[in-house]
């Protein structure tokens, strides 16, 4: 059929639009993580990902939506780590011990992240704020889950559950600001995953420890 389109040439099309803004997806992270928001520019980004700076504003209309649109991919590749509603604490925290693998194996998403620590309290920043709304969502999702532990016997009946969440999430939080600071020194993983692992421990219910 001349001059039309097959949907195989429209699939061919649009998988490569994907894998195009993918790659200027991880070319921003690569860039502000490095530079921070103020100090990257698109031209930086369009270099690094292969393009032309128009390729990238075809995907991203401004160098502020290209940033938030690199902040809510980081956050869906992380949390996705964790693959559905985890059935106990165990399997949650097991869970977040994944993401930090997870993370620890794509330094430039650890890097991001670790900027992103800053960018959440610049006045002026496009993603100004925004913590707070991420970590509301994570306390609404994950207390249940351990409220539900603490009803079932896995963990102690004197655990606060939203205290147990942000204690676990500050863990996480801390090590990998450390991280930053000393990443020939400090092994992310590891020191996460005991520090997890501990949290754990403590919290379980002594009849678990008994058993």
């Amino acid at each position: 059929m001349s001059g039309a389109e097959t949907s195989h040439e429209r699939d061919g099309r649009f998988a490569r639009g994907d894998a195009r803004k993918e790659r200027i997806l991880r070319a921003s992270i690569r860039e502000f993580g490095r530079k921070g928001y103020d100090g990257t520019r698109v031209a930086d980004i369009a270099r690094e990902a292969g393009v032309t700076d128009a390729g990238v504003l075809h995907h991203f209309g401004s160098k502020q939506e290209l940033f938030l649109a690199a902040t809510a991919y980081r956050e869906e590749v992380v949390w996705g780590v964790l693959d559905g509603e985890p059935v106990s604490v165990r399997a949650l925290f097991d869970g977040m011990i994944a993401m930090v693998r997870h993370s620890a194996a794509d330094p430039d998403l650890l890097a991001f992240r670790a900027m992103l620590v800053g960018a959440y309290r610049a006045e002026g920043n496009p993603v100004a704020g925004r913590d707070s709304t991420t970590l509301s969502a994570a306390l609404d999702w994950l207390t249940p889950i351990v409220r539900k532990g603490i009803a079932e016997g896995e963990i102690d009946e004197s655990v606060d559950p939203e205290q147990l969440v942000l204690e676990a999430l500050a863990l996480t939080e801390g090590i990998r600001t450390h991280w930053a600071a000393l990443p020939g020194r400090i092994d992310y993983v590891h020191v996460a995953s005991q520090a997890i692992n501990s949290l754990y421990e403590r919290a379980r219910s002594r009849r678990e420890h008994s058993s």
